[in-house]
């Protein structure tokens, strides 16, 4: 998966800005082939029953919230809608990518291999962050394809990220309460294999619970959100004594 997430602030929707979008007058085009992937994942997570309503209203609800928010607290201009918060480095690059390894394809991969160990808990309790990662990386794209302003799109992984602190939580409890007698292995399973099973889903609920609590306490809320509406307004007020002259 590229590195190049989303449109946000860091890993996988926080924080590097998506492609320019194409000239093909759709949506669809204007999206890159991150959020396309990431879409079919909301799909099919919504089809298969592993996400409760509550997430679903959450997705459905802050989306209406941050459209209002963009056309009417924070309106995008020429000067705005397409600003970035931050700029390409190789450490950012990293962090970037980490956020994606962690938060996404080793979740992904645990999931899958939850259906071939017979660990029903685990896949149910890993499933609702990353349909709720999914959906962050696809409306960040969807914002910034669609021009929203800087601070519009800054809220997408400020209330993602925050929601998605108490869904790692409860996938913390699960895989901790768990024990080797709730997977449905086969019979020619080893019992070690159980153990370090469980020992995999305990160590990355932990990985995610420090790396996403970091980005949030440490990267979201004291950085990139005051530095977008810092930059909303300086070019906001810039483009207003240029409309002046």
């Amino acid at each position: 998966m590229p590195t190049q997430m989303s449109g946000g602030a860091v890993p996988i929707g926080d924080a590097v800005e998506p492609r320019e979008p194409q000239k093909t007058g759709s949506l669809l085009g204007s999206l890159s082939f991150t959020q396309l992937y990431v879409l079919v994942l909301i799909v099919v997570f919504s089809a298969s029953g592993l996400v409760c309503l509550e997430d679903v209203a959450f997705v459905l609800l802050s989306s209406v919230y941050i459209f209002i928010v963009s056309k009417v607290a924070f309106p995008a201009t020429s000067a705005t809608s397409r600003v970035r918060a931050f700029g390409k480095t190789r450490l950012f690059t990293l962090y970037v990518g980490t956020g994606g390894v962690v938060g996404l394809l080793l979740p992904l991969a645990y999931i899958f291999g939850g259906f071939v160990e017979g660990d029903k808990k685990g896949v149910e309790a890993a499933a609702p962050h990353v349909y709720l990662l999914s959906c962050q990386v696809f409306l960040e794209g969807l914002s910034y394809a669609l021009e929203f302003s800087l601070p519009a799109r800054a809220m997408v992984p400020v209330f993602y990220n925050t929601k998605r602190i108490f869904t790692i939580l409860d996938w913390l409890r699960a895989d901790f309460w768990k024990q080797t007698a709730d997977l449905d292995l086969p019979s020619s399973a080893s019992s070690s294999a159980a153990v370090l099973w469980l020992r995999f889903g305990r160590a990355l609920a932990v990985a995610n619970l420090v790396f996403w609590s970091f980005n949030l306490f440490c990267f979201l809320i004291p950085v990139y959100l005051p530095k977008a509406f810092r930059i909303y307004h300086q070019k906001k007020t810039t483009d207003a004594i240029t409309k002046e002259e």
